[in-house]
């Protein structure tokens, strides 16, 4: 299904999925839950508040997103 809005002139567009086992699923992020890891010269730190979230150029950072399913 497509969709237009003249005002806002914007396309939007949705599939209609006609196979009744299918089970739609909503992922719910824990915003609270996130941890983030940085490697810095072959050293890996968690960071957290205490310890503070900063980074350097050439670091890499890992962000892990923790998340809960909602069925539709």
């Amino acid at each position: 299904v497509l969709v237009y809005d003249p005002a806002a002139r914007i396309v939007g567009a949705t599939t209609v999925v006609q196979d009744l086992s299918v089970v739609g699923v909503d992922l719910i992020a824990q915003a609270g839950s996130v941890i983030v890891e940085r490697t810095r010269n072959g050293d890996t730190t968690t960071l957290s508040a205490s310890i503070g979230y900063n980074a350097l150029p050439g670091d890499v950072l890992m962000f892990s997103l923790p998340a809960q399913t909602e069925v539709c």
